[in-house]
């Protein structure tokens, strides 16, 4: 992983699939935190009883 000097044979492939990987990674992240956010909407409107539909977080 040198910053310095021409990329090595193949290092032109390597370059798209981190930013595929990276892109993925920030994708899983947003959903996460959007479900999080939603849970947490629920959770303060119904905190006292349980869901009432069956397997529904």
């Amino acid at each position: 992983m040198r910053a310095d000097g021409p990329p090595a044979e193949g290092g032109a492939m390597e370059w798209w699939l981190w930013l595929i990987v990276i892109l993925v990674l920030i994708a899983l992240a947003v959903v996460i935190l959007a479900r999080v956010q939603a849970a947490r909407r629920k959770g303060k409107v119904v905190s006292s009883r349980p869901p009432t539909k069956p397997g529904g977080r």
